[in-house]
């Protein structure tokens, strides 16, 4: 049993493992003090009776929280959008600090995975358009998250689909400074950070959008490589390798690598049925030259949200079937 001033929580299961903690399901069973839950940013309490709460370890007294579990917890309280998860609590429990945060259903992995499920255009689109508002949020707050993947894609009861594991976020905008360039799953990773870019922005999350729109329509990982040079691959593959003409400064990248030009396969024919406006809005996305990669908000303008049927409202959207029984532990 935790406790948070006059709030009890107990534990439920637990809902997966990250870098950097791992995250409960956990029932609100006792919240005597109801103004507790208001901060400065957010006056709700929780949906429901269930939260989430991730712990993260303290690595010592002297050391304290690390860089990266700081600055999730900084920038989740400076965001308030309904397509990100909501913070609700941070307190401290023996060597752990706990996050409090909205409890999400599921996660758009298993809506894809999941054999039952066929996802109409309508559906794809409300989606893309939820990932997309949550992704404009952020860059707005000038917030890269930096891990952009199915598993981040949160779901809640409401169908409501939201950016979760803020924990390769930062803040961006300073031209002269050098971030990681292993940010980000492999699979979602843009190729300026798969040729070793230490300066980059926003335009990063952008490719990761992408790439999960088309996972949407083909059902299956677009480009699932094993390292970095079978990543690379996979995507040329599928759009040719880049040129210094389409993308200047391709060649000063840290560890570009020349590769060899082959016969190309229209997006046409792997994707047969999308629109021309949906393969227009995956060619803006998976761009190469990061200065030409289209932006959340030009993305949201796209003709293809427009045409045709309309995004699926969140609460028609199809839902996996609940998979077993949630056993009880409070250990």
């Amino acid at each position: 049993m935790f406790k948070s001033k006059k709030r009890k929580y107990k534990k439920i299961k637990k809902l997966g493992e990250g870098a950097h903690g791992v995250v409960f399901k956990f029932e609100v069973v006792e919240d005597g003090n109801k103004n507790a839950w208001k901060n400065p940013r957010r006056k709700e309490r929780p949906i429901g009776k269930f939260v989430a709460i991730k712990k993260i370890r303290i690595r010592s007294m002297t050391e304290g929280l690390s860089t990266e579990a700081i600055r999730e917890i900084k920038l989740l309280q400076e965001l308030d959008h309904p397509n990100v998860v909501k913070l609700y609590d941070v307190f401290n429990h023996h060597c752990n600090v706990n996050l409090v945060l909205e409890f999400m259903e599921f996660d758009l992995d298993a809506v894809i995975k999941a054999g039952d499920i066929v996802l109409t255009r309508p559906d794809v689109k409300s989606y893309l358009k939820m990932l997309l508002l949550g992704i404009e949020a952020c860059h707005m707050a000038w917030i890269m998250h930096r891990d952009i993947k199915p598993e981040n894609l949160l779901i809640g009861f409401d169908g409501q689909m939201k950016l979760g594991d803020f924990g390769l976020a930062i803040t961006y905008g300073s031209p002269d400074r050098e971030l990681w360039a292993k940010a980000c799953t492999i699979w979602y990773r843009a190729p300026e950070l798969l040729f070793g870019a230490q300066y980059y922005g926003a335009a990063m999350d952008m490719w990761s959008v992408g790439a999960i729109f088309g996972e949407l329509m083909m059902r299956t990982p677009l480009f699932p490589g094993q390292d970095e040079i079978d990543q690379l691959s996979q995507i040329m593959g599928i759009l040719g390798a880049p040129s210094e003409q389409d993308w200047e400064g391709l060649r000063d990248l840290p560890n570009f690598l020349e590769f060899e030009k082959l016969p190309v396969k229209p997006l046409q024919d792997i994707f047969i049925g999308s629109t021309k406006h949906g393969l227009d809005l995956l060619s803006k996305l998976l761009t190469y030259n990061p200065q030409k990669r289209i932006t959340a908000t030009e993305a949201l303008a796209h003709p293809f949200f427009t045409e045709g049927d309309s995004p699926t409202p969140p609460h028609l959207l199809p839902r996996p079937k609940k998979m077993g029984e949630e056993k009880e532990i409070d250990k």
